[in-house]
């Protein structure tokens, strides 16, 4: 389930366009099956979450034609086929990603054609900015609320101009679509199943000059564990993360002790941070697929607090 994603981040003008690429591959994952919304999970619990919706190839694929469909062009302005296309100038791909294409020629010189589409912003979606190469002026449109299953920052719409015949401009519009995997059942965390839960964290201060401290607690608070538990419950599944993180990022495990003997046979159950994308939920020593908390800072809002560590070590 792993992405590799090429971030366009634009000035909103006709500047350069600033490509950062990261890779992400998938880790194997022991895993119980996906859970759909409402489905029944392994313990009876009252106020259980919303199950966070996984999308699917299907769905990615027919926003995404809807998308292309209400891209604004000038009039006068035709569909051609791909083999006079455009550079490809942004490109968010992946296993979990898809990308559906249409080109046109646009009876507009490049700047001009640029500027329409800046101004006539598909509905739908929220423009972001421009970029330019040596060869293509690119506009970016952000979707403003795609269905559950999508991650709405990682489904985009980019329109890539270039130089076309008889004085017009060649158009390549890539609706771009990330779907998040389905969760499996076996990393849900009954909010009532557990005694107690151990944080572990060692945090580095940001001025460099007091040595890396390590703190533990044990927290028995029933509301707090809960607290924990409904947090991890409604985070979406994603993809796992393999580029760098700021070091002075803390390193924790929050270890989840079931109650009972009943429920001992399921084994603790151990979430630590999976790079920068999140959290990596372990359970009964088997990796299950990486949940979405960028830099781990909603996790970190609960955890900090209860070792008394301020939000300046993170």
């Amino acid at each position: 389930m792993g992405r590799t994603t090429t971030a366009v981040r634009c000035d909103g003008k006709a500047g350069a366009m600033v490509i950062a690429l990261v890779a992400a591959v998938a880790a194997a994952c022991g895993t119980a099956g996906p859970i759909q919304p409402g489905a029944a999970s392994r313990t009876s619990v009252t106020a259980w979450p919303v199950v966070p919706p996984g999308g699917s190839p299907a769905e990615a694929r027919a926003v995404g034609s809807r998308v292309l469909a209400s891209l604004i062009l000038p009039p006068g302005s035709r569909r051609i086929g791909p083999q006079s296309q455009p550079p490809r100038s942004g490109l968010i791909g992946g296993q979990n990603v898809i990308d559906v294409s249409r080109f046109y020629w646009l009876p507009l010189p490049g700047e001009a054609a640029a500027s329409f589409l800046q101004h006539h912003v598909p509905a739908g979606t929220d423009f972001s900015g421009t970029g330019s190469g040596e060869a293509y002026v690119a506009v970016q449109y952000l979707l403003k609320a795609p269905p559950a299953g999508l991650d709405k920052y990682g489904s985009v719409l980019l329109a890539t101009l270039t130089v076309g015949p008889n004085g017009g401009t060649l158009l390549r519009a890539d609706a771009e679509l990330t779907w998040y995997p389905k969760r499996s059942g076996a990393e849900y965390l009954p909010p009532n199943g557990y005694r107690s839960v151990t944080v572990t964290a060692t945090f580095t201060s940001s001025s460099g000059r007091a040595k890396p401290r390590t703190i533990t607690r044990v927290v028995t608070s029933q509301a707090v564990i809960a607290r924990l538990a409904r947090l991890l419950d409604g985070m979406h599944a994603t993809a796992p993360w393999t580029g760098s993180c700021p070091r002075l990022l803390p390193q924790f495990q929050v270890v989840f002790t079931p109650k009972g003997e009943r429920d001992s046979k399921a084994g603790p159950v151990s979430v630590t941070p999976s790079g920068c994308r999140g959290e990596l939920l372990t359970t009964e020593g088997m990796p299950q697929p990486a949940l979405e908390d960028i830099g781990s800072m909603r996790l970190l809002a609960v955890i900090g607090p209860l070792l008394d560590v301020h939000r300046h070590y993170w």
